[in-house]
């Protein structure tokens, strides 16, 4: 290794003018005398002081270092060397010289390169060489520079100081140090407020800023003062004597980095800066966090491409902040650069400020785009990636009127909202720091929409009939330039519609004739804006197509209401009832049930368990206790159900057989209260304790034997004494036996209480008494602290004996020394008054250990006694990771949820783990252990979704992290999703299509939508349907290829209802022609549907006849299509109501079972779909309970991610609640 040698000849310098040879002059006088005081202050500090001292001193370097010993001692305290072979007492030359030999052969060994300079010199007292020396080794062991060349000393404490200090710009170690201002910054950078008064400081007031700087870093940094303040301020100051004193100041400054670099990036371990830099992960991870955008990719790093990962970082932290690296990729990936050269560079960053760049900023939204007159808009600017500067906006309308706007600020995201007064065109110039941004000026035009109305939409019929013509005039005349478009839209095609435009132009005749019954709306559109104000709902109606056939079986079905009632059901048709029509259903809700006592973990045969559930809300029916596991419930268990009036029901429950049962709770046979659990039965009056010892003593072991009924459950034991709570020894003897002991050390009453299953097994618990051991004169000792120890952690063990006063009268002693390292123990002695004495020590290094019980200066019977002490637990070495710690993991009922812990390092303890969720409801916990490894695999199963409270302790203390909160979302059901639209009917090549897909009420899950048929046809594009309903997607295509494809919609990994779905391409539109009306006809699914409206209508008693005049409301009922029945009269399924197509009013659903069916029987084609209109007590058509649904979940908001994978297209969705940001995962 070669270091920076001192400037005196015969040795090379790195600095000039530093270390000077004799001189005459009285200036270079000074100097030698400041260094050669300097490096005599290091070596004294060096040698140590107080317990630490060595006992050596130096007064002159050309003297005291003669013999060797003090250099050899300076070398033990640097290195942590021992020289055992050595003269500590040379009288002889022969004895010194070989002493500096030693050393000087040591110093060869480290790799420090020694020039011209040996034994014979230091013997001689060669003051310019020994200076030199002292030199190298400050270099070495103080500065610790790794293997640079000459000169990189005092250019890395240079660089190192001018990253940590930017405002003083510090360029030399002389006159920029003396008049102490810049010393008192750099104690005031490291620990601020030190010095709160350094800026009314008098910068010529050299002496007494000085005398301030070296006493404030003495005092509260704890760095010696080894340069006085007369030298620090003298002119004739060297270079080395200032670096010397400063390289003190590396450790408080690393230590305040690291803490700065850990508070930054807690989630990742830092502990040095050097290996742990060596990746580049840990680089980029700072950089993102203190300027978020600058390195987005920092989690796709690979920790074993470091040289790569640096370079990345390198090129970012330049580009954006302008701070170039001080170091090459590869040598920050080598792990062997200086450490003050990574912490100078680190210092740059976190003391640096993002580049102004306007190219980066941008502006989006529909204020940028066609807007309307006299309506709010608003656009966003995006500045994540601009760096600091000033946003300036200059909007005028086409007269050269400024354009009022508010501006309102988030973080990177400005929002800019406006109301356009006049039409015409607006114009957007918007600057950045006064550059313009990406596509600015901004044009945007202006029309008013809401001057367009129908003529004479009030006499407007909206319940029509199939091929009955729907004609309507639109009045365009007030609203400007543009052109009207309209659909026919069906929930699953859009029909176009004939526009006739008058010659004026100010009058629009709309035209079309319905051919399949169903519910539609005309959609209007204005320059291709809709117009979703003027949108009219039909209801296209074949009445006599439909009757019932047949009845629900069941009368039990779910409500969204919070009444129990009964419900009379009309099928009608254009205001005509079905044939069937009406009948009564009962409607109850499991979900209102509300389980008052959670299941126990274990019961006692023949001891009934009280289940307590309020129903007042829920509607008819009992609650039920089931087994989930094949067993018949009355072959295990004996039920009574009693209930009260005020709805309250109360199942006791009392298991007849021992085992483990997987049950629940039902109630209108759907689980309620967290069913099903696993319940264990026992019969702890079958236990026994057959053989115990009725005389106990001190010291001797207590064993029993306990008896149980069966395997399924091990005894749990507990002993206790008058203080002490024992560690009692449980294991398994036979079949049916267990075998338990323990050791007594108090005298005196003592209880043991066996359970099994939480339940006391008959006798418990057992009392005994513990008498004291026989013969006066004995001393023994017991105890667990006898046999091993844990670091930082208290060891007890006692002392038996019949006397007492041992501790006053000052003949028991008792001491713990380590057998190597002899380092002794705390002890601390406690006389129980009863002839037994509590000893409590504490150890903190790992090793062997002596613990010497001593009465009367002799030894007790085996003492000492030899121990090992461990590794005690260290839960801030804990890490943890895994999928529950990621922010955008989707965490879900149903599924477990995982992530590890490393323990590695924690030393010995015990790992626990609870998730708290709403109401106090726990999650289960699993954990198993890797047996090559200290990593945990946890894995939580939530009951319930919301948010749980995650707590992770080792040794009884938090990990860091720990505690941390989860948001579980509910769990996923595909068959809410929907799907429907043009794009899955049959097509022509080249044509676009689309269909929508509907994921609002179907939970957190992922979407994929794969492709099938012939190779390259054509791709699926997703996008959300507009910015107020994310989870509505729209899916368009364009077909390239004829043939027959399959479009499969799967909700994480389950089809969708009607998926997968089969569509025809024909090449042109004589080959739709030819395909027999196919192509022109609905897709054609696995399991089509069809709706059917209906009135439900209250009822509060049962047979009462039907009156036309009560309230009633809007339901809907689907059914699948029998196409097996090819008769003329088709049967079809109707299950029960469907919540999604349901208005805010209605008031029942019925679920798809084939137990809870109502059939109708169709008289006209199954290609044709009967949607029946109905009005509810307000008047309003059955058309408008979709709108009046769409309105209710219009501010349901969704994040989205596309992924193309192959011919499939993924979406990854989670609700997320108006505006709001995900869930992050953060420490309580």
């Amino acid at each position: 290794m070669e270091l920076d040698a001192p400037t005196a000849p015969p040795v090379p310098a790195p600095d000039t003018d530093q270390i000077l040879p004799m001189a005459s002059s009285a200036k270079h006088r000074e100097w030698q005398n400041i260094q050669q005081a300097t490096f005599v202050n290091w070596i004294n500090d060096k040698l140590g002081s107080g317990k630490n001292s060595t006992g050596l001193r130096v007064e002159r370097l050309n003297t005291d270092l003669s013999d060797g010993v003090v250099l050899l001692k300076l070398l033990e305290n640097l290195t942590g060397a021992k020289f055992p072979k050595y003269n500590a007492a040379p009288k002889l030359a022969a004895h010194s010289l070989v002493n500096l030999d030693i050393a000087f052969q040591y110093l060869r060994e480290e790799g420090v390169k020694l020039v011209s300079i040996g034994s014979q010199n230091v013997f001689n007292g060669d003051l310019t060489l020994i200076m030199g020396l002292v030199w190298t080794l400050i270099q070495k062991y103080q500065i610790k520079i790794k293997g640079y060349t000459q000169g990189s000393a005092k250019q890395v404490m240079l660089e190192w100081l001018q990253a940590l200090l930017p405002s003083c710009r510090v360029t030399n170690f002389t006159r920029d140090w003396s008049n102490g201002l810049t010393l008192l910054a750099l104690i005031n950078e490291i620990k601020e407020g030190l010095v709160p008064t350094i800026d009314k400081l008098n910068p010529s007031n050299k002496h007494s800023n000085c005398t301030l700087a070296i006493r404030t870093a003495s005092t509260h940094l704890k760095i010696p003062p080894i340069l006085r303040p007369d030298d620090l301020s003298s002119s004739s100051i060297d270079e080395l004597s200032v670096i010397t004193y400063l390289s003190y100041f590396c450790k408080p400054a690393e230590a305040m980095l690291l803490k700065w670099v850990r508070d930054t990036i807690p989630h990742i371990k830092v502990s040095n800066f050097s290996s742990d830099w060596s990746n580049g992960v840990t680089l980029a991870t700072v950089v993102e966090a203190c300027y978020p955008g600058t390195f987005p990719d920092w989690r796709r790093l690979r920790p074993e491409e470091g040289a790569e990962n640096v370079a990345q970082v390198f090129a970012a932290v330049k580009a954006r902040l302008g701070v170039a690296p001080n170091m090459k990729a590869e040598e920050l990936a080598s792990g062997e650069v200086e450490d003050l050269k990574v912490m100078a560079y680190i210092f740059r960053i976190r003391n640096g400020q993002l580049l102004t760049l306007s190219g980066e900023v941008s502006a989006s939204g529909p204020g940028l785009s066609s807007v309307m007159v006299g309506k709010q808009t608003y656009f966003t600017i995006n500045t994540a990636m601009a760096g600091p500067g000033q946003l300036h906006i200059d909007a005028q309308d086409m007269r050269g009127n400024k354009v009022k706007f508010s501006l309102m600020e988030s973080r990177s995201t400005i929002v800019v909202r406006y109301t356009p007064l006049h039409i015409g065109e607006l114009t957007f110039d918007i600057l950045w720091s006064d550059q313009p941004i990406a596509n600015s000026p901004f044009t945007v035009r202006v029309l008013d929409s809401d001057s367009i109305r129908i003529v004479d939409l009030e006499s407007h019929p909206t319940v029509v009939h199939t091929n009955q013509p729907i004609q309507l005039d639109i009045d365009t005349s007030r609203s400007g330039y543009g052109f009207v478009t309209a659909y026919f839209s069906y929930n699953d095609s859009k029909r176009n519609v004939f526009v006739e435009t008058t010659s004026d132009g100010k009058k629009v005749s709309l035209s079309y004739t319905p051919g399949t019954p169903g519910e539609a709306t005309l959609r209007l559109f204005w320059n291709n804006e809709e117009l979703t104000h003027l949108a009219v709902h039909y209801t296209v109606v074949d009445h006599g197509a439909y009757k019932v056939v047949s009845y629900p079986e069941k009368r039990l079905y779910r409500t969204f209401d919070s009444a129990q009632f009964s419900v009379k059901v009309e099928v009608a048709c254009a205001g005509q009832l079905v044939e069937g029509s009406p009948f009564l259903v009962q409607v109850s809700d499991p979900s209102k049930c509300i389980v008052k006592t959670h299941p126990p973990k274990y019961l006692s045969i023949g001891e009934a368990h009280e289940f307590t559930v309020s129903t007042k809300d829920a509607g008819e029916g009992e609650i039920q206790f089931s087994c989930q596991d094949g067993r018949k419930v009355e072959e295990n268990f004996r039920t009574r159900l009693a209930q009260d009036p005020d709805g309250t029901q109360r199942l006791f429950v009392t298991p007849l057989t021992e085992g483990e049962f997987s049950v629940g709770l039902t109630f209108c046979d759907t689980f309620i209260g967290g069913s099903p659990f696993t319940l264990l039965t026992c019969n702890p009056a079958q236990c026994m304790m057959i053989s115990r010892h009725e005389n106990a003593t001190v010291g001797a072991p207590v064993e029993f034997v306990i008896s149980v009924p069966s395997p399924l459950l091990k005894p749990v034991v507990k002993a206790i004494g008058k203080t002490a709570h024992y560690n009692v020894t449980v294991t398994t003897a036979d079949s049916i036996n267990y075998k338990a002991n323990f050791v007594p050390w108090e005298v005196g009453r003592h209880e043991v209480a066996i359970t099994y299953g939480s339940y006391h097994i008959s006798g418990s618990p057992v009392e005994f008494n513990v008498k004291p051991q026989s013969g006066g004169g004995a001393y023994t000792a017991t105890g667990t602290g006898l046999q091993s120890a844990l670091t930082g952690v208290p060891s007890q063990f006692y002392i038996l004996t019949r006397v007492q006063g041992l501790i006053e009268n000052g003949t028991l002693s008792v001491s713990v020394c380590g057998v190597v390292n002899k380092v002794e123990g705390r002890v601390r002695v406690r006389d129980n008054r009863d002839g037994t004495y509590s000893v409590a020590y504490l150890v903190h290094e790992q090793g062997a250990y002596l613990v010497s019980v001593q009465v009367a200066n002799q030894h007790i019977v085996g003492s000492p006694f030899r121990l090992t002490a461990s590794l005690g637990p260290r839960a801030n070495m804990c890490r943890m990771y895994g999928q529950a710690l990621d922010e955008e993991a989707m965490l879900t009922v149903g599924r477990p949820i995982e992530f590890s812990i490393d323990t590695t390092g924690a030393g010995s303890g015990k790992l626990t783990v609870k998730a708290i969720g709403p109401q106090g409801n726990e999650a289960k916990v699993f954990l198993a252990r890797n047996q090559k490894s200290a990593v945990y695999d946890v894995k939580l199963d939530p009951l319930t979704s919301g948010k749980h409270r995650v707590s992770v302790k080792w040794a009884d203390v938090h990990v860091p992290g720990s505690p941390f909160v989860l948001k579980i979302w509910p769990g996923i059901d595909p068959s809410k999703c929907k799907a429907s639209g043009p794009g899955l009917h049959d097509g022509v090549v080249g044509s676009q299509a689309h269909f929508t897909i509907d994921t609002r009420q179907a939970g957190a899950g992922v979407l994929v939508v794969h492709l099938r048929g012939m190779k390259n046809a054509f791709k699926i594009n997703m996008r959300p349907a507009d910015e107020m309903d994310r989870r509505t997607l729209i899916a368009q295509y364009e077909a390239q290829v004829p043939g027959e494809y399959l479009i499969s919609i799967l909700w994480s990994d389950q089809h969708i209802p009607g998926s997968p779905f089969k569509v025809r391409i024909h090449g042109q539109n004589a080959d739709k022609k030819k395909a027999g009306g196919l192509a022109g006809g609905l897709a054609t699914p696995l399991h089509s549907q069809v709706d059917l409206s209906a009135h439900v209508e209250d009822d509060d008693v049962q047979g009462e006849p039907y009156d036309p005049q009560r309230k009633s409301r809007l339901a809907r009922i689907f059914y699948k299509s029998d196409k097996s029945n090819k008769a003329n009269g088709i049967d079809h399924t109707m299950p029960n109501f469907s919540r999604s197509s349901m208005r805010s009013k209605s008031i029942a659903t019925m679920t798809s079972q084939a137990a809870r069916s109502t059939s109708v029987q169709q008289n006209a084609s199954p290609q044709k779909m009967l949607v029946v209109s109905a009005k509810d007590s307000d008047g309003i058509d059955a058309g408008g309970s979709a709108a009046a649904a769409g309105k209710a979940e219009a501010a349901e908001q969704t994040r989205h991610k596309q992924v193309f994978e192959g011919d499939a297209t993924v979406l990854r969705i989670k609700p997320n609640k108006g505006q709001k940001k995900p869930h992050r995962r953060r420490k309580l």
